[in-house]
């Protein structure tokens, strides 16, 4: 437990985000020079025509995916106009010029998120995750109608682990879905009537929590699927099986891309799948990568570029491996299509030459031998990321991509071919203007996000250096000896401890009608902040993060707040650890009692590891899961989290939200669940993430969890109290 507090890793914080939408085609002139097939440069291009909104609202529109088929172009995208994140839909019927209505096609409490599409013949088909629940579920609904209404959703998944990263592809009668469970890996099943019924689930490359990641390709009677592994190489795997019978076996896996050690610092993830129906060659591309060490110091330079491989036996065999991008810099979030008349493309995220990320796409004429010059789409002031692409069957190109250029996060998708033969009108934003003022009070909450100042304090050499010291010694009581450093004050400067900048920001972006504070343990312990004069709470949510040590007074002022119908959330594991008092006049901390010792100013002995272990136990539910040093694994691990500090169930009636099947790694392993839980005290609800999630930095896949929990709880379900 002797750790330095960590800080969260920033992501991207918008303030509101719209999907814009046009169409774009390209002209295609290959380089005598280029016979290699690897892109040596890039040339801007863009036309600023023709750009629609489709998402005009003032909540957050994002991530759009896309399927054409014939001039039908289908949008889907996740939205939280309405107070929760849900799955929203619009189709073109000619070639993307102008959208008909929005359908909200989730319509469910919590996070709806990762929405795919597919389409065949008159029906649309969606799949997308859903949190929070039990354990999470993958949600499926189609459409027999092109677009027009949508059958009753159904939960896919069956709950068997933490399920995501759905995709989904169609062929005739035939619905193909694929996803990644926390537990077992990939899973697969399939429809051959319309998506009506669905066959029992498959387990493809066996049972491993670390494939994940999964894509999927269909051609004919072929279905291709790739992901990958992260299990025995440290860098990861690309993995790659086909099925030459519609889905019914697969054959045994092979490696398309290979992560290597440490000391060559290589990475492979992200595979992307494209066929072409006519000649069925396969294309694969994926994000790779190289640790590159840097001469100031000990500090290593991530660079990833966009790798290729193609097969012309349907994917019996593979060609060699070539770089797409070969640029400096980052080149990820690699996207693949192929046209009728067999030109593949691919695009990408670049900001190799740019003050900004750009969206680069490239194109072969040649069946995927040899590539053109990169094009530069987005050519924008702003950052582009996560392009998305899809061609007609009259070879129109659509890409998608978010962009910040005006400082929102848009969507934008062109079609240079048709443009001028674009009249668009866009009805059909009439969800948003009916609902999204109506429901606009959800967003009106007050949290308050709590500093650990009291902890801060205790890790800043003192409370620690102690322990160090006094623990290998014989002595068993009456300890006077370093007993000063048993007093801290508390840092003025805590920027070298900040915990809570980052996901400030992340909630004043998530919840922007919403006041959000920062307060501190102090603020807790004296109460005026967070009641009124007649004791009644001034926030409806407290956010803790690292709150190992506090005072008596702050520890009953958080168990008032949620009896009197507050939400309080914990963030991390190891919380009400160890009391300190709290001296307002030198403001500093003094060690009480816990973590294994006690202190009354004057001498210190050996005692209790958990202060309020009982009481703890009864209204929060859980419990500090000690000690560091033990060899705990996750066999259901969405985040790819490390043992590191967690809180362990020890109440019966808590609601276990997510279970990460904690075991020791050990011939007798202990009996504990650590789960991400709810728990009902008194008038008010305790959220608890279980997990120290201060180390989940970056990790987008729990940003959107942690939403789900904020829309489910802190918005919808303070609105029913």
């Amino acid at each position: 437990m002797t750790r330095k507090i960590v800080t969260w890793f920033p992501i991207i914080f918008v303030t509101q985000v719209t999907i814009i939408v046009t169409v774009l085609q390209f002209t295609h002139a290959v380089e005598d020079s280029i016979s290699s097939g690897i892109v040596k440069n890039y040339e801007s291009s863009l036309s600023e025509s023709n750009i629609t909104s489709l998402s005009n609202n003032n909540g957050h529109s994002e991530l759009p995916k896309l399927t054409v088929i014939g001039n039908n172009v289908y949008v889907a995208w996740i939205d939280d106009s309405l107070g929760r994140r849900d799955i929203y839909f619009r189709k073109s019927t000619d070639n993307g010029c102008n959208f008909g209505p929005v359908t909200d096609v989730s319509n469910q409490n919590g996070g709806s998120v990762d929405p795919q599409i597919a389409a065949s013949g008159n029906n649309a088909y969606l799949i997308w995750e859903h949190t929070p629940g039990n354990n999470g579920a993958v949600y499926f609904t189609r459409s027999t109608d092109n677009g027009a209404t949508f059958d009753k959703i159904r939960n896919i998944a069956n709950n068997t682990g933490f399920n995501g990263f759905p995709q989904i592809a169609a062929s005739g009668k035939n619905v193909y879905l694929v996803w990644h469970d926390a537990s077992h890996g990939i899973l697969f099943t399939r429809s051959i009537d319309n998506g009506t019924t669905f066959e029992p689930i498959k387990n493809i490359g066996g049972n491993s929590g670390f494939n994940g990641l999964p894509q999927i390709a269909v051609s004919a009677k072929n279905v291709y699927l790739s992901w990958t592994n992260n299990d025995e190489k440290k860098y990861g795997q690309i993995f790659f099986t086909r099925s030459t019978d519609n889905g019914n076996s697969f054959e045994s896996p092979i490696e398309l891309g290979v992560g290597e050690d440490h000391e060559t610092g290589k990475l492979a993830l992200s595979p992307r799948i494209a066929t072409d129906r006519q000649t069925n060659n396969v294309y694969v591309v994926w994000q790779g990568g190289r640790i590159v060490h840097q001469n100031t110091g000990n500090i290593n330079a991530l660079i990833t570029d966009v790798l290729y491989k193609r097969s012309t036996d349907n994917g019996a065999s593979f060609d060699k491996a070539i770089n797409l991008s070969n640029y400096s810099g980052w080149s990820t979030n690699p996207q693949i299509a192929v046209s009728q008349n067999n030109t593949v493309y691919v695009v990408w995220t670049n900001n190799a030459q740019q003050k900004y990320p750009q969206i680069l796409l490239t194109s072969s004429t040649d069946n995927g031998a040899s590539f053109d010059k990169a094009i530069n789409l987005s050519n924008y002031s702003g950052w582009s990321t996560n392009p998305q692409i899809a061609v007609s069957q009259n070879n129109t190109v659509d890409v998608v991509w978010t962009n910040n250029a005006t400082g929102n996060e848009e969507t934008i998708f062109k079609n240079y071919g048709i443009t001028n033969n674009c009249s668009s009108t866009n009805p059909g934003s009439e969800l948003y203007k009916s609902k999204a003022v109506e429901n606009s009070f959800l967003k009106q909450i007050k949290i308050g996000f709590v500093d650990p100042t009291f902890t801060f304090a205790a890790y800043d050499n003192s409370f620690y250096l102690f322990y160090e010291i006094s623990n290998s010694s014989l002595e068993s009581s009456n300890f006077t000896r370093y007993t000063d450093l048993l007093s801290s004050k508390i840092p003025q400067d805590t920027t070298n401890f900040k915990e809570s900048d980052d996901i400030m920001l992340h909630l004043k972006w998530l919840l922007p009608q919403s006041d959000i504070d920062f307060i501190t343990d102090q603020d807790v312990h004296k109460g005026s902040l967070i009641f009124s004069d007649k004791g009644v709470n001034l926030y409806d949510v407290l956010i803790l993060s690292h709150q190992e040590y506090l005072t008596q007074r702050e520890y009953d002022n958080l168990k008032k707040f949620v009896a009197n119908g507050g939400m309080l959330i914990l963030l991390d594991g190891n919380v009400f650890y160890g009391e300190v008092k709290y001296d307002e006049i030198t403001n500093k901390i003094t060690l009480v009692k816990g973590h294994g010792w006690a202190f009354n100013g004057k001498f210190a002995w050996k005692s209790i590891e958990e202060r309020w272990a009982n009481e703890t136990s009864q209204w929060v539910g859980s419990n500090y899961l000690c000690c560091f040093g033990d060899d705990i694994i996750f066999r259901n691990n969405p985040f790819d989290a490390k043992h590191d500090e967690e809180q362990y169930v020890t109440n019966p009636k808590v609601k276990i939200l997510l279970d990460y099947n904690a075991t020791e790694n050990e011939p007798n392993p202990r009996k504990f669940v650590v789960a991400t839980y709810e728990l009902d005290y008194k008038k008010g609800k305790v959220l608890t993430l279980g997990l120290y999630t201060d180390d989940l930095k970056g990790n987008q896949r729990f940003w959107r969890f942690f939403d789900s929990l904020i829309f489910q709880y802190a918005l919808e379900d303070k609105v029913r109290r």
